[in-house]
């Protein structure tokens, strides 16, 4: 397979093409040429463990030696359709999440309670909280 260089119809741009192929223009494909659009299900980025999961709105990224997880986006498990940034343990439970002013932080060591939260609480103050083991945030809020 010869490959040859040459310019063509007095273009300054060097044109690049193979036997039996046409001119690529360094490689380059013409945008018409290209899938675009949205795709389905999860996309897996790279080798490691980044997805993206356009059917949930998050971008994941798992450590493949732990299995514990960190992504923004749709809150994992949330019913109130939370938004923001959180980190999954290895149970693939969720251990702290970050939503617009408020960082939360649940204790596995104590049945995943809401044990910190930081920021903007439960009553709509601003400050930090902690809970006594076996009892959340919001508990203990009026």
């Amino acid at each position: 397979m010869a490959l040859k260089f040459s310019r063509l119809n007095n273009d300054s741009s060097p044109k690049r093409d193979y036997d039996g192929q046409e001119d690529q223009s360094y490689g380059f494909i013409d945008a018409f040429k290209l899938q675009t659009g949205n795709t389905r299900g999860t996309q897996t980025v790279g080798y490691g463990g980044a997805k993206i999961d356009g059917a949930n709105n998050r971008i994941v990224i798992t450590n493949p030696a732990t299995g514990k997880q960190i992504g923004m986006g749709s809150i994992p498990g949330s019913t109130t359709d939370e938004f923001g940034f959180f980190s999954i343990d290895d149970k693939g439970v969720t251990v702290l999440k970050i939503i617009d002013a408020a960082i939360s932080v649940f204790n596995p060591k104590d049945s995943y309670h809401n044990s910190a939260q930081f920021g903007i609480l439960p009553d709509g103050t601003g400050g930090w909280a902690t809970a006594s083991p076996g009892y959340d945030i919001a508990d203990g809020i009026e």
